[in-house]
C-alpha cells in the first residue's frame, strides 16, 4: 500500500475515533488503539518510518502532559498514598511479567 493511501487510512480512522469517543464517552486514546488493531489485522496496514516517528513523538509528548497535569499541592497531602499506590502499579506488573516468564513461558 502507497503512503498517501495509509495516510488516508489513518486519518479516516482518527476521525472516526474522535468522533465515536465523544458519542460514546470512551476515551479517544482506547478507540484509536482499537481501531489500530482492527485495521493491522483486517486492512494490511503496515508501519513506515514517518508512522514510527509520529508515535515515538505521541508518547514522549502525552508523558509530559501527565506530568503537567500533577497537582503538587494534592501530591504533598497525600505523598504516602501516591507513593504506595504508584509503587503497586509498578511493581505488581513486574512481578507478574516475571512469574510468567519464568514459569510459563520458559
Amino acid at each position: 500500500m502507497d503512503t498517501l493511501a495509509t495516510a488516508t487510512i489513518l486519518a479516516a480512522l482518527v476521525l472516526i475515533a474522535s468522533m465515536a469517543s465523544v458519542e460514546l464517552g470512551i476515551s479517544v486514546a482506547i478507540i484509536e488503539i482499537a481501531l489500530g488493531v482492527i485495521a493491522g489485522n483486517l486492512l494490511g496496514l503496515t508501519t513506515t518510518p514517518w508512522i514510527d516517528f509520529l508515535a515515538s513523538f505521541g508518547g514522549i509528548f502525552l508523558t509530559f502532559l501527565a506530568g503537567a497535569e500533577v497537582d503538587p499541592r494534592l501530591l504533598h497531602h497525600g505523598f504516602r498514598e501516591s507513593v504506595v499506590l504508584g509503587g503497586l502499579s509498578f511493581l505488581l506488573p513486574f512481578v507478574a511479567a516475571g512469574l510468567f516468564a519464568y514459569f510459563i513461558a520458559g
